[in-house]
């Protein structure tokens, strides 16, 4: 028996049809949108999700996300040796020096960026009390040697 001319005919005109044609895909099912090719079908990335980080760390992942309706995102904010995490602006609005942040059920464009500050060393307690002492016990010295001084003088006249 074998495969006929017309079997062919149909099975070449169905599968170029269906390479000129753009599905959209909801849940298990499928539809057709057209048959003309379009720039921007459902199935394609709608949205991007933009990470920025300034100087002092990282954020990851960065750069511009591209996102599909539904999708997640999370965001992780890392500070360099000797930085902290001073803020996380999460489009427009401050989120506090937070480490991460996800995004979910993506269905616009955001933006997410970290800044970074020097991490300062506090000064002890205890090295300011001594310093304290220090100078204290060297004015004491310097008056005791001036009192010293002005006894030697005065015996020697």
């Amino acid at each position: 028996m074998g495969i006929t001319s017309k079997a062919c005919l149909v099975a070449g005109v169905i599968l170029f049809s269906l390479l000129f044609t753009v599905f959209s895909f909801s849940g298990n099912t499928i539809h057709a949108l057209s048959t003309t090719p379009s720039p921007s079908p459902t199935f394609f990335a709608d949205f991007a999700v933009v990470g920025s980080a300034g100087s002092g760390g990282t954020i990851s992942p960065s750069g511009s996300q591209f996102a599909y309706p539904g999708s997640s995102f999370t965001f992780t904010m890392t500070p360099n040796s000797g930085y902290k995490i001073s803020d996380v602006i999460v489009d427009g609005v401050s989120q506090g020096p937070i480490s991460t942040y996800s995004f979910t059920d993506v269905q616009a464009g955001h933006e997410i960026s970290a800044t970074f500050t020097r991490e300062t060393t506090p000064i002890p307690v205890e090295f300011v009390l001594a310093a304290i002492l220090v100078v204290v016990a060297g004015f004491f010295i310097a008056v005791i040697a001036i009192i010293a001084k002005r006894r030697v003088k005065k015996r020697a006249n």
